[in-house]
């Protein structure tokens, strides 16, 4: 992971950024049953990036992330893909304005992929969320 932060000061506005970045990334979601066979979801980041930036009244705070998640297939006793390989770019942007006539807050938000978002959802899959919902009742 690494983080920079920077303080600039331009035209009498104080600006601040700071950037955090994880290269890889690897989660696991299972059931915590005792006849659980380990993860039943594999979720896999890379190339997190998280931006925020302040210039006077806007902030702004951006997200760049490649990820893809698995699920254990029982059938086929393997992992595949749920939400194939995907990028996103989130962008929130808010202007904090506050002058006699104009109180309210603006922002503006912007959710962008350069990839096509392909989810697979197969028989498999259902016949093992219903068991999942019916193990936590």
């Amino acid at each position: 992971m690494v983080q920079t932060s920077k303080r600039l000061l331009m035209k009498g506005l104080i600006c601040r950024y700071t950037e955090i970045k994880v290269f890889y990334l690897t989660g696991w979601i299972t059931t915590f049953q005792w006849s659980s066979h380990g993860p039943v979801i594999e979720i896999l980041v890379k190339n997190l990036s998280l931006q925020f930036s302040q210039m006077g009244v806007e902030i702004e705070v951006s997200a760049f992330v490649d990820f893809l998640i698995n699920y254990k297939n029982i059938d086929k006793v393997m992992w595949e893909p749920f939400i194939e390989s995907s990028c996103f770019q989130l962008n929130i942007l808010r202007k904090c304005v506050f002058h006699a006539l104009d109180v309210s807050p603006s922002t503006v938000v912007s959710l962008n992929s350069s990839k096509q978002l392909n989810v697979n959802i197969s028989e498999p899959f259902i016949e093992e969320s219903g068991q999942w919902s019916a193990d936590r009742m």
